[in-house]
């Protein structure tokens, strides 16, 4: 999982080449997708104590983010269920299953 600050420093710069690169008038834009993907693993080599090979594992990642530009929606997070919606979803989650194979 990304920190904020670099998915923070990742959107500022996207947005700043909206703006310079692609010609957009626009500053006002919000994320509407982010996902990481892996990217390939780089093997180096080094020597351990007493002469020994050993292989270190270079792990790199991808991180894509999408912008739209405009205010983001009203109800972009959807809002927290309080308890009592947790409960009654759970009990109709317990009253739609179904014993397969049976009479």
């Amino acid at each position: 999982m990304l920190k904020t600050d670099t998915s923070r420093v990742v959107t500022l710069f996207a947005v700043q080449y909206d703006i310079h690169i692609c010609n957009s008038l626009t500053s006002v834009s919000h994320t509407a997708d982010s996902t990481i993907g892996r990217a390939r693993i780089v093997r180096g080599h080094r020597i351990r104590a007493r002469n020994l090979p050993g292989t270190i594992h270079y792990r790199f990642s991808h991180y894509f983010v999408r912008l739209r530009e405009g205010r983001p929606p009203e109800h972009y997070y959807p809002r927290p269920m309080t308890g009592n919606e947790k409960m009654a979803d759970y009990l109709k989650s317990l009253r739609e299953r179904r014993v397969y194979h049976s009479l």
